[in-house]
């Protein structure tokens, strides 16, 4: 788990100061803020990345709120982030979600510009993350693209797999990228000792 975690951290913080290097050539005041942004994301929870305890699922949309900030200013006007969250009350490991998002921003919509939907729902009496996009930076789909989902998607599969037993499946077609987490209900499981 530790050699995961510490694979993963240095990521998502080399992505990030792409994108503010990027934001230095073209507009410095952006650049600035978004400098301002990163810090305020590591302030606040470099801590538990480092102990890779599970946080609030609340928290990690913070945290890809504050990435997803960083990536809009570097692609103005072309990313459309929706969010359709039914459930929120649950734990995750931290950065889980931060290389799904990473990899639909930078592989799928960065080029054209497009729609990511981040949703959370229950089924089955599992508690289901989703994050699809409509990037069509893709239109040529071969065996290696399909199968090939890098560092950050595979160390998020094992973590997810390790610290809450769930697991994750990846979709890619022409038209964009579908990734499904799927997680044990614990809230239900709890729910339903209570009332036994």
């Amino acid at each position: 788990m530790k050699i995961l975690r510490n694979q993963i951290q240095p990521h998502f913080i080399f992505n990030t100061l792409t994108i503010i290097r990027s934001l230095i050539r073209t507009d410095r005041k952006k650049a600035i803020e978004a400098v301002n942004t990163f810090s305020k994301y590591l302030r606040t929870h470099i801590n538990t990345i480092q102990e890779d305890e599970l946080i609030p699922f609340d928290d990690e949309i913070k945290n890809v709120c504050l990435y997803l900030e960083l990536a809009q200013a570097d692609y103005p006007g072309r990313i459309e982030i929706v969010y359709d969250l039914k459930v929120t009350d649950f734990r995750i490991p931290p950065l889980i979600l931060e290389p799904i998002v990473e990899n639909a921003v930078q592989h799928g919509i960065s080029r054209n510009g497009g729609r990511i939907i981040i949703s959370t729902f229950t089924e089955n009496d599992e508690i289901v993350i989703r994050i699809s996009d409509n990037g069509t930076a893709k239109k040529e789909l071969t065996e290696k693209a399909v199968t090939r989902t890098g560092v950050g998607l595979d160390n998020t599969q094992k973590r997810i797999e390790l610290k809450c037993g769930g697991k994750m499946a990846i979709n890619i077609t022409d038209s964009g990228c579908i990734v499904t987490i799927r997680l044990p209900n614990r809230r239900k499981h709890h729910e339903d000792i209570d009332r036994g």
